[in-house]
């Protein structure tokens, strides 16, 4: 069998990710797909705003339904009141509801027809290619990047964008919220802010290196399988069925111990961010009960704030997450993108 890479062993080494030379050039013919339905996009982007400012309001609509209907007491008047508010607040969750359905059907929608111009654009391509190419790349290789690399990118697409965007509208409105709510507990949260930060960088660092460690393997083992399997005649003639066993088990052994590390530094961000999101609502929590006893402070504020305190962790955790899902698409989109 030929060494991996091709004759004489040129070329790149097989399932070895390519990044892109220019990082501008790959992101404008990555939109140059989406763009064709800027349209729904733009209508999604504004259900995901309706849907953020939903969740906001929902949390604050907490605060007058507790100081002045639950904390009083009973009465006729206040259950009517009491009703009225939480008639209010089914509604708002109402709307977050049919905005995320819309905004999450119109993304799959766009992200699936993108898809699969970009698959058409690629088999051209790959009909128009010199001999010599295929001289110096495996089959297995080239069929990775039509199914794993052209699917990373479908995810990005599909669930990263949308992400990336409604993270940073949240982000920036749970922040005013909680500055108007109280501006105190305000500082003390931010205070966790580079600490997030942080451990999210410093994760998925480790995740990207990792995760492109798995890719080569995955693309090595992928070629080999294909070169193996195309040419057991070959191996049968020659007597070499344990070697290519050895062969095989030594990648597929290594493809296990990248697989691994990957998953690991991957499955790992969310459990620490949400560890320290705890520790974060657990301090704002208990300095705003001493507010609140002091009567510094609402217990119906306190119940909004730490709300919103939750709801600030959760897109800078989001927004950290998503660094480790962008990282693998680029590694294909510098090849798969004609």
């Amino acid at each position: 069998m030929p060494p991996m890479g091709g004759p004489g062993g040129r070329g790149r080494r097989m399932g070895e990710p390519s990044k892109p030379k220019n990082a501008k050039a790959t992101i404008q013919r990555l939109f140059a797909y989406v763009g064709k339905y800027k349209i729904k996009v733009m209508i999604a982007m504004v259900f995901v705003v309706l849907r953020t400012l939903a969740t906001l309001a929902s949390s604050y609509l907490l605060r007058p339904i507790i100081n002045n209907y639950i904390i009083p007491g009973g009465g006729e008047q206040l259950l009517k009141g009491l009703a009225m508010g939480l008639g209010v607040l089914g509604l708002v969750y109402a709307v977050n509801i049919v905005s995320s359905y819309a905004q999450s059907k119109l993304m799959i929608y766009v992200s699936q027809h993108s898809i699969e111009a970009i698959r058409n654009d690629l088999f051209t391509k790959v009909q128009r290619l010199p001999v010599r190419y295929y001289d110096t790349h495996s089959t297995g290789d080239m069929m990775s990047r039509f199914t794993n690399d052209v699917d990373n990118i479908g995810q990005m697409l599909d669930n990263t964008m949308v992400s990336i965007f409604s993270g940073t509208i949240q982000l920036i409105g749970t922040l005013v919220m909680m500055i108007y709510t109280n501006i105190w507990l305000t500082l003390i949260t931010i205070f966790f802010i580079p600490l997030f930060a942080k451990a999210g960088s410093t994760i998925a660092k480790h995740s990207r290196k990792y995760y492109t460690q798995q890719q080569a393997a995955l693309g090595a083992l992928n070629g080999y399988i294909e070169e193996s399997v195309t040419g057991q005649k070959v191996v049968k003639v020659f007597n070499h069925e344990e070697k290519c066993k050895e062969e095989f088990a030594k990648l597929n052994q290594d493809l296990r111990n990248k697989q691994i590390s990957a998953q690991f530094f991957g499955g790992i961000m969310g459990p620490i961010m949400g560890n320290m999101s705890q520790i974060s609502y657990a301090v704002t929590a208990c300095i705003g009960g001493i507010l609140c006893a002091l009567g510094r402070f609402d217990i119906g504020g306190l119940t909004v704030f730490v709300n919103y305190s939750r709801q600030f962790s959760f897109p800078i955790s989001e927004l950290s997450n998503q660094v480790t899902n962008i990282f693998p698409p680029w590694q294909a989109q510098s090849v798969c993108l004609p």
